[in-house]
This record gives structure tokens, sequence and C-alpha cells, in this order.
């Protein structure tokens, strides 16, 4: 048996190399898997990356949303505001109006009563003279029945009963506010029952001129407040005794509203051209006056209504004649007593009154 014995061994060339190249083959798939991670993990905080500024911009995108939202709601709420601020206004103006036109209406019904109650006393006052006539003129009758009473003499003689003296003042006073000479009546019963008659018809005639007066007064005021400026007049006593007054109210374009009132009490209104000579339109004037006759009677309620206001009220309506060419008609002024010599009309406007009238100086 032999003892312990020791070799060196070693490997061929082509092992070695065959090792050599799987070592080698080793370390490129060692750092292609090292590549493969560090890529990975660069891909990975890439998406991360990603992700993270995605979720910034769907950040700020919702806070942009957001603030976008929060600002229509501001303007919204600020609309509101101011939507509610204007409702409150319009609702305070709205009151303001409310109050002022009841506070107008109060003003109205009070000047209406006031002018009822004073039509009322005048009225009282009136039948208390009428009875104080009576009076006076029974006891002035019984006074002369007498054989001692002078019936040869004037009732205008100074020498007579006191009672008669009061009844001839009473007479002559009636007489100079009705505008009214002064008749002379004989002492006789049927003299003063005539004289009892003429202070009561001369009352009457008062009252009666009172009223016109009145009503003459309130057309001009409600006349003008509507833009109508008195621009002619004229008065006329037909061979009949008949007396009317007429007062011409600009209106519009060569055009006006000639109002006349009769001693009864009758008004009547009409839309007419202006011309200095008597003359019918022609088709195409007749026509244009007819679209005025339409847009007059608009504002013919709104006169009628607020003439009631004042107390003045249609008592009778004789007729109403609706806008037609067939009443078209051309009115001479050169019949009327105009405020200047009117060289012509141009384009007034009834609620303008910055326009004026052209007047030809003397």
């Amino acid at each position: 048996m032999s003892g312990p014995k020791s070799s060196y061994y070693t490997v061929t060339s082509e092992q070695r190399r065959k090792l050599a190249e799987r070592r080698h083959r080793e370390e490129l798939e060692r750092k292609r898997r090292e590549e493969q991670e560090r890529q990975r993990r660069e891909e990975q905080e890439h998406q991360r990356r990603k992700e993270l500024e995605r979720q910034r911009r769907e950040e700020q995108e919702r806070k942009r949303r957001e603030e976008q939202e929060r600002r229509r709601r501001e303007e919204l709420e600020r609309q509101r505001r101011i939507e509610l601020e204007r409702q409150r206004r319009e609702e305070q103006e709205r009151q303001r109006r409310e109050e002022l036109e009841r506070q107008r209406r109060e003003e109205l019904e009070r000047q209406r009563r006031e002018e009822q109650e004073r039509q009322r006393r005048i009225e009282l006052e009136r039948q208390a003279r009428i009875k104080q006539s009576d009076s006076v003129i029974d006891e002035a009758f019984a006074d002369f029945q007498s054989p001692s009473s002078k019936l040869d003499k004037n009732f205008n003689d100074t020498d007579l009963n006191p009672l008669i003296a009061e009844l001839k003042i009473e007479y002559k006073i009636v007489c100079d506010m009705a505008g009214e000479p002064e008749k002379l009546f004989e002492i006789s019963q049927a003299a003063i029952q005539n004289i009892k008659a003429e202070i009561i018809r001369l009352r009457e005639k008062i009252a009666s001129d009172d009223e016109k007066a009145y009503i003459n007064k309130c057309l001009d005021e409600v006349m003008s407040d509507m833009g109508y400026d008195v621009i002619g007049r004229r008065e006329v006593t037909k061979k009949s005794g008949k007396h009317f007054k007429s007062e011409l109210f600009s209106y519009d374009d060569g055009t006006a509203v000639n109002v006349t009132m009769a001693d009864d009490g009758h008004i009547a209104m009409e839309l007419c051209g202006l011309d200095e000579v008597d003359r019918t339109p022609d088709l195409s004037e007749s026509e244009k006056l007819c679209k005025h006759m339409e847009t007059f009677c608009e504002d013919f309620g709104e006169i009628e209504r607020r003439l009631e206001e004042k107390g003045v009220i249609l008592s009778n309506r004789i007729q109403r004649l609706p806008p037609s060419v067939e009443y078209a008609q051309i009115l001479n002024v050169s019949d009327y007593e105009l405020s200047g010599t009117v060289e012509h009309f141009n384009h007034r406007r009834r609620r303008d009154k910055t326009s004026q009238l052209l007047y030809r100086k003397n």
C-alpha cells in the first residue's frame, strides 16, 4: 500500500474559455437584469410622477372649477341682491306713487267736498234769501193794503215803507251781481210779485253763471295740465239771443280743439284744421284730420275723468260722434281773438310744451 499522494490538476484551455464565456454571459445577464430592473424602477417612478402630475392637475382643475363655481355663486348672489334691491326700490317707488296718488285723490275729494259744501251753503243761503224775500214781500204788501198807501208812487221812489226799501236794496244788489240794469216797478200786488220773481230769476242766473265760470275754469286747468294751450277765443250772440263762447286749444300740426260752451251749459268739443279763410278740407286733409280725431278720442276720456275729479260731472251726453272724414272741417281763425297774428301753426305737440306757436310781429 502506497502512502499519500498529491497531484496538481488544471483545466484545459477550452474548458477555461467556456468558463470565461459562461461567467461573461452571467455577468451580461446580471447587468441586463439590473438594467431591466433599473428601467422598471425608472418606469415606475415615471408612472408615479405622471400619476402625481395628473393628480396635481386634477386637483388644480378641481380647485379651478370650485373657484369658478364659487365665483358663479357669488355673482348669482350679487345679482340676486341687486335684483332684490331693485325690487325693493321699485316697491318703495310704487308705494310712494300710490301714497302720492292717494294723497292727490284725498285732496281732490276734499276739494270736491268743499266745493259741494260751498254749493250747498250757497243754495241754502239762496233759499233763505228767497224765504226772507217772500216774508218781506208779504209784509210789504200787507202795509200797502191800507187806503193810505201810495199806490201811484214808483218803486224807485225814496219815500217808501222800510220793508219796500229793503226789497229795493236786495233787487239792486242782485242786478249788480247779474250785470243787468234795474227795471222800474210800480207799487202794486202784481208788481211786487214780479219783483219777487225777478229777484229769484237773477239769483238763479248768478248761481248758473258761477257754475259755468267754475266749469270753464276747471276745463282750462285740465286742458293746460294735459298740454293743450289756449290760442284763441271768441264770443257769439245769435239773432235768437243765444250766446256762445268758444276757445281754441292747440293740438298738432295746424290743428286745434274747438271747445264751445252755450249759456244753457252744453259743451261741444271738436277737432278741426286751422286756416285764415273759409274753406272745406280736401280728401287728404280730411283723412289726416280723421287720424287726429282718433288720437284725440283717447285724450277725451282722460279729460272727462280729470273734470270729474274736480267735481264737474257729465249730466247728459247728447251725442259722441265717432271719427270720420265726413266730420272733418277747417276753421277760419280770423273769426277768433288770437294771442297774436297767426302766420302758421308748425307741428305743435299737445304733450310737448317746448314747441312754440309762430307769430308775425306787428
